[in-house]
């Protein structure tokens, strides 16, 4: 039988089906069973393509189950005595470069400089002049055309006090710095017929600044940088 034969007769029976009201019953029958055949096939056929694009949680790496998670590191709101030492040790004891920044009243004196073990050079500007000088051991010198010449009184004028690190550090020992500020460099201060002020940023000491009480009287801004301990 051909195809075309074939369709006529089920043609034909569909319409000897509509001539009888059981008939027509078994064709809406029929035509509710391929609808909901149809809407079945299109929802497996969905779920199936949803299925390719859920995405997937990372297993965690057996090989990293022992790693500590991080930890946000701890800062003290009081400067503690085991930093103020540490601070101590890269100041006396290390290599920097430096900057001081010294206004007593209306006159300012800038040291710049570098550190270097026992061996201290840079040079002192005032409004006067400009003085090329050398510390080391034995003492202080001016440098003039590579002669070294005694120079007693480069810190003419200025408090031993806060430029002598042994002594700086004395008295920072018995002070009770709070923190002040807490972004990425931490900020202490302390008080005392002075106000003090210390940076520190990833645990390298940037600079004490040391300010009268006194309205104008004097600063002492000392800058660290590039410490080498």
């Amino acid at each position: 039988m051909s195809k075309k034969e074939k369709t006529s007769k089920l043609k034909s029976k569909i319409e000897e089906l509509k001539k009888t009201p059981r008939g027509t019953a078994i064709l809406k029958l029929i035509y509710w069973g391929i609808f909901f055949a149809f809407v079945f096939l299109v929802l497996i056929i969905t779920s199936f393509i949803n299925s390719k694009y859920i995405p997937t949680t990372p297993k965690p790496d057996s090989n990293n189950s022992n790693q500590s998670p991080e930890v946000t590191p701890k800062i003290d709101l009081i400067l503690s005595t085991l930093t103020k030492t540490n601070l101590q040790n890269q100041i006396i004891n290390g290599s920097y470069n430096y900057k001081y920044e010294i206004t007593i009243q209306d006159t300012k004196y800038i040291f710049n400089g570098t550190k270097n073990q026992d061996i201290d050079r840079g040079y002192k500007e005032t409004q006067d002049k400009v003085v090329k000088y050398y510390l080391d051991s034995t003492g202080i010198y001016e440098e003039k055309l590579n002669e070294k010449i005694p120079l007693p009184n480069l810190y003419e004028n200025l408090d031993l006090n806060y430029l002598d690190k042994n002594l700086l550090f004395s008295t920072i020992q018995n002070l009770e710095f709070s923190l002040i500020s807490s972004t990425d460099t931490l900020i202490y201060q302390a008080t005392n017929f002075n106000i003090w002020e210390i940076a520190i940023l990833h645990d390298t000491l940037k600079y004490i600044k040391i300010t009268s009480q006194t309205p104008n009287e004097y600063t002492y801004y000392l800058e660290f940088n590039d410490i080498e301990v």
